[in-house]
């Protein structure tokens, strides 16, 4: 293929949802702020306000409204189709919601090349109306031929965009998760002002989990194997908002536990309160590669966490943590009350921890690997980088 001259950066436009503030906004966020300007020029098309738009805005990084909540909306991906035509990026990067618009749009666009990242692809699906599942099936099925690229954060996904979307192996990268590893310190001293402000006795040892309180985290499977422990020292926290809030806080009185269970909703200071705890735990059913539990390990704080793909990649059972089978109530009880007994375990667990996300999961090691894959691929189109 004869190759041409790219002339100044690589313009690369962003299509996420920005629902919430969750994992994926949180990589594009990370990539707008590790690329180097001189290579590259951003910018993000996503739902408007949030905590997303204004960390972009203070990156002086260009935001373009696009209202995602509706996978139907035509005149979004018109919309889009006109803003790349005048932004002539070389790369639309889209995920979740953003998905279906982002690669409509470039192709009526013209745009040389498509990159998707697919967090699960066992969840893409999940609304309750069977013939909205099935037109949503049809978009993203329809759509997958247009993508030059697909970025996947576990192993698990590998095999399944390629076995049920018949994918071709050499268009789906392995790229995990990243985090700022200098936020997260072994030694953080906010943990005791946490433990004041939830509430927490000093002598006190604390559980802990984060996410958003839906089904899929499991901690409904939490609260049970917390209860099941029956130990009036140990204590719970549950840090995060969603629709299981009020469950959760019934369950807890169910299981007369609601007064060492604490529910916060929220919590913007993930560092302090990882800190705080002795021992952090992850229920979930599905995970794509939870950033939190990448935090935690960072922290060096012991983990006992579900045998799910995206957790199974990262922790070997009995070096960096804990593994248990999913909905395995009482294996998960019994692993947390493994590493509260055994203390010098449980440290080596997290040191253990630690030393793994300082080799292989750092932020800047997840931006090299997306950069290189971005300037292989316009190569492969035959623009010169």
């Amino acid at each position: 293929m004869h190759k041409e001259a790219k002339e100044g950066p690589t313009r690369i436009v962003y299509v996420v949802d920005n629902i919430s503030f969750r994992g994926g906004e949180r990589t594009f966020l990370q990539l707008a702020m590790g690329l180097p300007r001189s290579r590259y020029e951003l910018a993000v098309a996503c739902s408007p306000g949030g905590v997303l738009v204004e960390r972009l805005q203070d990156l002086g990084v260009p935001v373009i409204a696009a209202e995602m909540r509706k996978r139907r909306r035509l005149d979004t991906v018109l919309g889009l189709a006109r803003e790349f035509k005048r932004r002539r990026p070389h790369i639309v990067h889209t995920q979740g919601r953003g998905d279906p618009f982002g690669r409509l749009a470039a192709w009526l666009a013209g745009v040389p090349a498509v990159v998707s990242t697919t967090a699960m692809i066992s969840t893409r699906y999940e609304v309750e109306e069977r013939w909205r599942r099935a037109l949503y099936r049809a978009i993203d099925f329809t759509t997958d031929r247009l993508v030059d690229r697909y970025i996947v954060v576990n192993r698990a996904s590998v095999d399944a965009l390629t076995a049920r979307h018949g994918v071709p192996r050499s268009r789906v990268v392995v790229i995990p998760n990243g985090i700022e590893l200098d936020r997260y310190d072994p030694v953080d001293t906010r943990g005791g002002a946490w433990r004041e402000r939830l509430g927490v006795p000093a002598d006190a040892i604390l559980l802990g989990g984060v996410g958003r309180l839906t089904a899929q985290k499991g901690f409904d499977d939490l609260i049970r194997a917390f209860a099941a422990i029956a130990r009036p020292d140990v204590w719970l926290v549950i840090a995060g908002d969603g629709p299981d809030w009020e469950e959760l806080r019934e369950m807890a009185r169910m299981f007369d536990v609601s007064g060492r269970v604490l529910l916060p909703g929220f919590v913007e200071d993930v560092p302090g309160l990882l800190a705080a705890l002795d021992l952090f735990v992850l229920s979930s059913r599905q995970e794509g590669h939870p950033m939190v539990m990448l935090e935690a390990m960072a922290t060096a704080v012991p983990v006992a966490a579900t045998d799910i793909p995206g957790v199974a990649d990262t922790i070997t059972d009995g070096v960096e943590g804990r593994l248990v089978p999913s909905g395995d109530v009482a294996a998960l009880a019994n692993a947390i009350v493994t590493l509260i007994d055994d203390p010098v375990m449980a440290a080596r667990l997290g040191r253990n921890a630690r030393k793994k996300i300082e080799r292989d999961y750092t932020v800047e090691r997840m931006v090299r690997r997306t950069a290189v894959l971005y300037d292989g691929l316009l190569a492969e189109k035959g623009l010169t980088v």
